[in-house]
């Protein structure tokens, strides 16, 4: 497949583990549309309880972009590949 159809399509990205959130959110914070779905997992402790938002899919985010900023989305601290 053609980058020319790969333009604006959604990717997904593979990153280093647990970065998923801080790779969407730097994306985010730059201009690109990330998806990153979450579930909401419920840990109990001794005495509390937590609940956390872990990634459905690990070490994975989907994000637009063009075939022009394949670098930029390369150098962002937490990024693996592209798939």
């Amino acid at each position: 497949m053609s980058w020319d159809k790969l333009d604006n399509k959604w990717v997904a990205l593979y990153t280093l583990p647990k970065m998923e959130k801080s790779v969407a959110f730097s994306l985010s914070s730059k201009g690109y549309e990330c998806f990153l779905p979450l579930y909401q997992q419920v840990r109990s402790g001794r005495s509390q309880r937590e609940d956390r938002d872990m990634p459905v899919f690990s070490r994975y985010l989907f994000c637009r972009y063009t075939r022009n900023n394949r670098n930029l989305i390369m150098q962002t601290p937490g990024m693996h590949s592209i798939v």
